[in-house]
């Protein structure tokens, strides 16, 4: 591949998490260009890393989020979120992958220049105890960019009156404190989302678990129980082992489409049957109503995945509890609502949602002109239109993230050995003229109606449509014309 200018690294990668090591595993086992990985905190697993709270796990079938190429051989399918990081960690040390990771680096900007066809990266050092660090310098030809869609420096936590009355500790599952001790007393989780759903059983578990644990929502979500193990893959593994994990992926990730669309199109059918299991799992003191009344329809929002259904099970327990209500005010024993309801805590737990950050949060320049995501087209997933050789690593909504962001680094890779047998050096998605935009979004989600703004366009038609599933995804990956809308230098 032909190249203006010299360059630090062919393809710079930001972020060592599931998808930053999926990237890196491609890049060297699929292409002959150099990489790097540049991870701003100073350990491998992304969020598996930055997430500690009680209880923390995946959220689906490690069957779909483990590697294609080094599938998860564990029996139990939810994995605890050190276990995940472990995982990641493992898979790259045995790739070689670790090496070529510089650890403590948080990319600042990245400037492109058609002029030299080359990325110039600009990297900080991260100290955790503070200290001050000149700016570095790195070049690149490609930007890798596997960030994630949240900001790992702040969540969203909207303030609340009389929070500062509160006399006990008032926490936030993305900074979770290492010596929070609520063994015996009364907690409070302000949320509904899956974080939520997972803190109510984990703290109230074992000797050392909280006396009782509310789950305060202002609106409530579904919940849906599903095994952490499964019988008939440990069967499959046992009889087939060589391709059972690519069966049980292809399986498992068509089952929970279907059902995504089956939602789709009966929306109510949906609601009554995820409410009907909802309701033979409640303890006869807990309605159904209010607490379990979603005002949308099944996987506007995501569902709340329940391990075993764990969360049920601590709520029949009696140590589990349930408040559906608006806060009126903190006060030093508790939080009072709107309607009168008192709840007194020790320890209250925010668990109130994330902060979408797109690319990264990074300031990205293409001829000294400012990128701003949501003034550009999204190209098959995973570039933006006008943006050269700038790869952003995308997932699922409904699936696991990981099997879209494979197809994004498989993808990255398809177009390098063509610019390579071509000897082109730089590859810039340009839409056609009267491109039409969806406007209208799908998911009704807190931080996607938030970040709407930020979101890069996309249209109704290939390649500029957006993430929609596996196999949509993975034809498009082998029959879809590299070129198409694709300008070449």
């Amino acid at each position: 591949m032909s190249a203006p200018a010299s360059v630090d690294v062919d393809v710079l990668i930001i972020g060592a998490g599931i998808a930053g090591i999926d990237a890196a595993y491609r890049v060297q086992s699929e292409t002959k260009l150099s990489y790097a990985v540049v991870e701003a905190r100073n350990e491998i697993g992304g969020t598996w890393s930055l997430f500690k709270f009680s209880g923390v796990r995946s959220d689906i079938d490690m069957i779909q989020y483990g590697y294609s190429f080094r599938p998860w051989t564990k029996d139990k399918l939810i994995a605890e979120g050190w276990e995940i990081r472990q995982y990641i960690d493992d898979v790259a040390t045995e790739k070689g992958i670790k090496d070529n990771i510089k650890f403590q680096r948080r990319v600042e900007s990245a400037s492109w220049s058609s002029a030299e066809k080359r990325w110039t990266v600009t990297l900080r050092r991260t100290d955790p105890s503070g200290g001050n660090h000149e700016p570095e310098l790195m070049t690149s030809r490609f930007i890798f960019s596997c960030t994630g869609y949240y900001d790992d420096q702040k969540g969203y936590y909207p303030p609340i009156k009389g929070a500062q009355l509160f006399k006990g500790p008032l926490v936030r599952p993305q900074f979770w404190p290492d010596n929070l001790d609520y063994r015996g007393k009364k907690v409070v989780i302000i949320g509904s989302g899956a974080t939520a759903a997972t803190l109510l059983p984990s703290m109230s578990r074992g000797k050392d678990g909280a006396s009782s644990v509310t789950l305060l929502q202002r609106s409530p979500s579904y919940y849906f129980a599903l095994p952490s193990e499964r019988p008939i893959v440990n069967v499959f593994r046992r009889w087939a082992p060589a391709w059972t994990d690519q069966l049980m992926r292809w399986w498992l990730s068509t089952i929970d489409f279907l059902f995504f669309l089956w939602c789709l199109m009966f929306p109510n059918a949906a609601r009554r049957l995820i409410r009907f299991l909802t309701a033979r799992q409640l303890p006869p003191h807990i309605p159904l109503d209010p607490h379990f009344d979603p005002k949308y329809t099944p996987w506007k929002e995501r569902l709340c995945m329940v391990a075993d259904g764990d969360f049920f099970q601590t709520l029949r327990s009696g140590k589990g509890h349930i408040a559906t209500g608006v806060i009126d005010t903190f006060t030093p024993d508790g939080i009072q609502l709107v309607d009168g309801t008192f709840l007194e805590a020790d320890v209250v737990v925010q668990a109130t949602g994330l902060e979408v950050r797109i690319l990264g949060g990074i300031d990205y320049k293409v001829d000294g002109e400012t990128v701003e995501t949501g003034k550009r087209w999204l190209y098959r997933g995973t570039m933006l239109s006008n943006v050269p050789n700038l790869i952003n690593s995308n997932g699922y909504f409904f699936q696991a993230w990981t099997l879209g962001a494979d197809i994004s680094a498989r993808s990255f890779t398809k177009l390098v050995r063509h610019m390579e047998k071509k000897g082109y050096s730089s590859a810039t998605p340009i839409p056609p003229d009267g491109i039409e935009q969806i406007t209208e979004r799908f998911v009704t989600s807190g931080y996607i109606v938030r970040a709407s703004g930020r979101f890069p366009k996309v249209s109704t038609k290939k390649p500029w449509k957006g993430r929609s599933h596996m196999l949509a995804d993975w034809l498009d990956l082998h029959f879809a014309n590299v070129e198409e809308d694709m300008r070449f230098e």
